[in-house]
Formats: structure tokens, C-alpha cells, sequence
């Protein structure tokens, strides 16, 4: 009986976060118990569906916005009315696996979420991704919307039984379509973007739009802007030359996120090869001899890549 006893002993001696059990059952009942998360708690409350989803989820990472960071918080109001979209959001901000703050590391991983709905995701995976990787020393998450989102040190892995949540500085949004995406009001970075709104106009809205993965290098405004100057300067024909632009750096098929700047290389929808470089020093990537200036804009049938020429 010795044995048993010292085993019991040392067990004892380990660290709470092994010993001890996490305290809340699920993870429903630890987003409920958070003063700051009042207004997720009450969204899911809000549909039956999702009460049981976040009562019995296991083997999952939560990324949850506090109440302070929604720049509207009038629950009866667009966006939170929209329960289709809601369901959406809450689904994307749950990643399959495990990831303490201390699995996060230089090169980005690119965990699926449980976001399924194909209203928002066109993907053979089947499923939304987010991004999790450590910039500048900082933990960072990122999902559809165009802006990543710090891991806040106050609120990092807090564990409930089968996973852990992880608060964030930012809230996200769903998954949509290039077009949505960069014609709406956003990030000044990214949207709107006249060279994907061109991209539109000039008969490749098919392809961005319905076309399961595809990866976009798309200019920022800046860029373009010069982009066509130079066609005017060059007596080229713009309309000509932009369209033979876009058709080169539309891929389709694959999806290749920033962890596919290996230094491979990839085929365009013209037939042109693309070389993608830069991931051991991310976010420092380029296609060609061009800088992306903003990488990883997650969409609903791809992503996008904005250069800056």
C-alpha cells in the first residue's frame, strides 16, 4: 500500500492546472460566467441550436470578443437580429483542437472551424478556417472579415472541460464572397478594392463568386491606381490590360494561405506560373517580385492576397 500512497502524494505536488479539473463543465457554462462575454452569452441563448452545440463541443479553441470591443451592442438591432448570420459567427470562432496561447508560434496554422453552412462556405475542405500565429510577440487570431485580432493577456486560456477560450480584442464577422467583401465598407487596406471591384465589371464575377477555392492576388488601391497610369502612359489599352492582369493572378483551383509561401510554385487562371516566397520570416511574404502588403483575407470560397504591384 506504500507505493499507491507516495503515487497519491506526488500527485498532489503537481501543478493545479494538471491536477485539478477544469470548473466549468462546458463550454456554454464558462462563457455564461464571464462579465465581459454577456453579449455572446445572450446570442446563443437566443437559439436553441446553439445552446446545444456550446453545451457539448469538446476538443475545441474559442476565440470570443468581449462586450466592450462590438462597436454596437443594442441586441435588438442589425447585425445581432440576423440569427442565420449569428449562428455563423459563433460556429467560425470555434476551432477544432486544443491551442494554448503557448502552441502559438511564427509560422501560422490554420485550424478548421466548425462553420459548415454552405450560405457561407464554398470549400472542399467543408469548413471555415481561422488562423492562429504569434506576431511580433503578440498571439493573434484571425477569421473572415479582413482584420486579425490580438489574443488579450487578461483573458488567455481559460480552460472548460474539452477546451479552452481564448478573449480577443476584436470581434469577427462571416465568411462572404469577394465581391461582398472588398465593396463594403472596411479595413482602408482592404475594402473597398477597385481593382477586385474591376475584377467584377470586366466578366470574372463567376469566377470570384462561384468558383469553389480560389486564391486571389489582388492590387491595393494604391497599386492600382499606378497600375493604370502606367497602361495610359504606355498608350496600352486599360481595359485590355487590366483584364489580362486579373486573369493572370485569379487562381483557380487551390487555396493557398500563407502557409503556402513555401516557395512553390502555382499556376493562374491564364496559365501563367506564380513563385509564392517569404514564409520563414511571415508575415513578410511575396508572389514574384511583388510585396503582400495584407495576406490571409479568408472569403467564403478562398482567400485573398493584396499586393503592392
Amino acid at each position: 500500500m506504500l507505493i499507491p500512497t507516495l503515487l497519491g502524494l506526488f500527485a498532489c505536488l503537481l501543478p493545479l492546472s494538471i491536477c485539478a479539473p477544469a470548473p466549468f463543465p462546458n463550454a456554454l457554462a464558462l462563457i455564461e460566467a464571464q462579465d465581459d462575454l454577456t453579449i455572446i452569452a445572450t446570442l446563443i441563448n437566443r437559439q436553441p441550436e446553439l445552446v446545444t452545440f456550446f453545451s457539448t463541443v469538446k476538443n475545441v479553441t474559442i476565440f470570443a470578443a468581449p462586450d466592450y470591443t462590438f462597436p454596437i451592442n443594442n441586441l435588438d438591432e442589425p447585425p445581432f437580429t440576423n440569427t442565420t448570420s449569428i449562428n455563423a459567427i459563433l460556429r467560425q470562432i470555434v476551432l477544432e483542437g486544443i491551442y494554448p496561447t503557448s502552441d502559438f508560434k511564427s509560422q501560422p496554422q490554420y485550424p478548421k472551424s466548425k462553420l459548415i453552412d454552405p450560405a457561407y462556405v464554398n470549400l472542399s475542405g467543408g469548413a471555415a478556417v481561422g488562423r492562429i500565429v504569434k506576431l511580433n510577440g503578440t498571439n493573434n487570431f484571425r477569421a473572415a472579415g479582413g482584420s486579425g485580432s490580438n489574443v488579450l493577456r487578461n483573458g488567455s486560456d481559460i480552460a472548460f472541460e474539452g477546451g479552452l477560450l481564448q478573449k480577443i480584442s476584436f470581434p469577427v464577422n462571416q465568411p462572404a464572397d469577394i465581391p461582398s467583401t472588398f465593396s463594403s465598407p472596411g479595413p482602408a487596406t482592404v475594402s473597398p478594392n477597385y481593382s477586385i471591384l474591376n475584377a467584377s465589371a470586366f466578366g470574372l464575377l463567376d469566377i470570384l463568386t462561384n468558383t469553389q477555392d480560389v486564391t486571389l492576388f489582388a492590387l491595393t488601391n494604391d497599386a492600382f491606381t499606378a497600375a493604370i497610369k502606367n497602361f495610359l502612359t504606355s498608350n496600352q489599352c486599360p481595359g485590355d490590360s487590366i483584364l489580362q492582369y486579373l486573369q493572370t493572378y485569379a487562381i483557380a483551383p487551390g487555396v493557398y494561405y500563407g502557409d503556402s509561401f513555401d516557395g512553390r510554385s502555382v499556376e493562374t487562371l491564364s496559365g501563367r506560373s506564380v513563385r509564392l516566397d517569404g514564409l520563414e520570416s511571415f508575415p513578410n511574404l511575396t508572389v514574384d517580385d511583388a510585396r503582400v502588403v495584407v495576406e490571409d483575407i479568408f472569403v467564403k470560397n478562398g482567400v485573398v492576397h493584396l499586393l503592392d504591384r
